[in-house]
């Protein structure tokens, strides 16, 4: 029951606002609303990101250091292809995103955009809208439409799987990223981030939190295993709360054409159905404050312990302003819109070079590039920034890749 008091906080250490775990901590435990780049307010020197020695670094220090890594990337790119600089040839991008009413899905878009426009590149792009017929139907258009490459944001392969056996026979790059979706091979190169990390983060504060429910804490969930990254997402859950007390009496799958009123509904539901309930897990981004809302409303605004712990996932600005108002509890999340950087990056390395994409670009980004682009972490309501900021990104892509392609490539914007 959540009716205990007392906290617990997760031994985690905090940047930027959000409190990340130690590399090996998450281990330990047993093992997817609108802006482009700049909603992140990067410029912002009040959104300072303490250092693990707590000195502060602001938006010019980050900026110091990316320009540093991106002309060391590009030093030891150019020695491996032992010519340098080159001329990377001007392409057009056809960018097909699932599903454009999304801050998350906005912000991985105009990232390809920003970056094809620093090196000369024109980007065409389409809106499904959450609909498979039109994926088809935004596909096709793109390749009608003589692109260089055809970039999908979170898209299965099953609605475009035609479309991508035409690009993949015209020797037309086919490059997924976004949230992880099911490995096929009609894709050229599938890039994603470490969704399981991601869920350990989340599981792991969870399961500290209900340390005070008292023994056998109920939790139900709302998930989405039909699709690859919801899969991970639940799986991870499930491993880590196997070897502990906490007992899962409830799981809804979301319906993903109607989050909003499905949430709602499913919440209400699982309220219904188990009055003890002391959490519910959110497996789709843009469910946490619809869950929330309603977690809050049914139980007079009260915050944890005296109402149900509510977790979820990604730090868009709805999501945010649930944490600021009390509606949820915490969301973990990992920078999504670099990814759209090191996409053109492995472009233009393909291009310019002949170099073969690195299928592992997102996450060996450290090793790759030299600053890690996706350090998961975890913003609670002790750490969600004022509104209306976000958290600022922890390394500044921007100034990275411009810093490596001036390097590489020469004449740049």
């Amino acid at each position: 029951m959540h009716a205990s008091a007392g906290c617990s906080r997760p031994h985690l250490r905090m940047l930027a606002g959000r409190w990340v775990a130690p590399p090996l901590a998450v281990i330990a435990l047993a093992l997817g609303g609108c802006g482009g780049e700049s909603a992140r307010d990067t410029s912002n020197a009040a959104s300072d990101r303490p250092t693990a020695s707590g000195e502060g670094e602001n938006a010019a220090d980050r900026r110091r250091r990316a320009v540093e890594a991106g002309r060391a990337a590009a030093k030891k790119t150019g020695d491996l292809a032992k010519e340098d600089p080159v001329s990377v040839p001007p392409k057009k991008l056809g960018i097909l995103v699932v599903y454009a009413n999304n801050e998350t899905a906005i912000d991985m878009r105009d990232a390809v955009k920003a970056a094809s426009a620093v090196l000369g590149w024109q980007t065409l792009d389409c809106d499904a809208e959450g609909n498979p017929a039109r994926m088809a139907t935004c596909a096709e258009s793109l390749l009608n439409q003589n692109v260089d490459a055809l970039v999908t944001m979170t898209t299965e392969s099953a609605p475009i799987a035609k479309q991508l056996a035409r690009a993949k026979a015209a020797g037309i790059p086919t490059i997924s990223f976004g949230g992880n979706v099911t490995p096929n091979p009609l894709f050229t190169v599938q890039y994603g981030l470490d969704e399981t990390k991601l869920s350990h983060l989340v599981n792991r504060y969870l399961i500290e939190q209900l340390e005070q429910a008292g023994d056998e804490p109920t939790i139900a969930l709302q998930s989405f295993p039909h699709v690859y990254l919801g899969k991970q997402r639940e799986e991870a859950l499930r491993q880590d709360v196997a070897e502990t007390g906490v007992e899962i009496v409830d799981m809804h799958q979301s319906d993903l054409a109607n989050v909003a009123d499905d949430a709602r509904r499913a919440t209400e539901s699982q309220l219904t159905a188990n009055p003890e309930l002391d959490a519910i897990w959110v497996g789709v981004n843009f469910g946490f404050p619809h869950v929330g809302q309603v977690v809050s409303s049914r139980n007079g605004g009260k915050s944890f312990p005296e109402r149900p712990l509510v977790v979820g996932f990604v730090d868009d600005s709805i999501n945010l302003d649930a944490l600021r108002k009390g509606w949820g509890d915490a969301v973990a999340t990992h920078p999504y819109s670099p990814q759209g950087w090191i996409v053109v990056d492995q472009l233009a390395e393909r291009f310019a070079r002949e170099r073969p994409f690195e299928p592992d670009a997102m996450q060996r980004s450290e090793e790759l590039y030299g600053l890690d682009f996706f350090e998961a972490s975890l913003v609670t309501q002790d750490t969600v920034p004022p509104a209306p900021q976000r958290v600022p990104l922890p390394e500044d892509p921007e100034a990275f890749f411009e810093a490596k392609w001036a390097q590489e490539f020469g004449d740049v914007k």
